[in-house]
């Protein structure tokens, strides 16, 4: 339970500081090619969900997000022996579950930057 505590806490700080960095030095929907055609990091404030699904339902996704975190430790966390790779793995989900949460309360919206252009994805495996 303390690594997963641990690498929780980790990522929420590198989530958020990440997200200040972006709003700071980057205007809104800029992006940075990381790796070519596709891999960038956007600047976007989303006040939906994923690919803003319910888009200006603040309250809603507030409780939604903290009814996932409370369903991602009852049933799959709590009082279970995690191994090294799954505290990692929760963790990271845990933390950026967390950091969104943070922003939708902190500032009415998401701060989304990670942009994968799908489409190379799924040539790769077409192939």
């Amino acid at each position: 339970m303390k690594k997963l505590l641990i690498f929780t806490i980790v990522t929420i700080i590198i989530d958020q500081l990440i997200k200040v960095i972006v709003s700071i030095n980057m205007n809104i929907a800029d992006s940075i090619n990381i790796i070519n055609n596709f891999f960038r990091i956007t600047y976007l404030q989303n006040t939906g969900a994923a690919w803003s699904m319910f888009s200006g339902n603040r309250i809603l996704l507030i409780i939604i997000t903290i009814l996932a975190v409370y369903i991602i430790y009852r049933f799959f966390i709590k009082n279970k022996k995690l191994d090294s790779y799954q505290n990692i793995l929760y963790g990271i989900l845990l933390g950026g579950i967390i950091g969104n949460l943070i922003d939708r309360i902190r500032l009415g919206y998401v701060i989304d930057y990670i942009d994968v252009e799908y489409s190379k994805i799924l040539s790769i495996e077409s192939d």
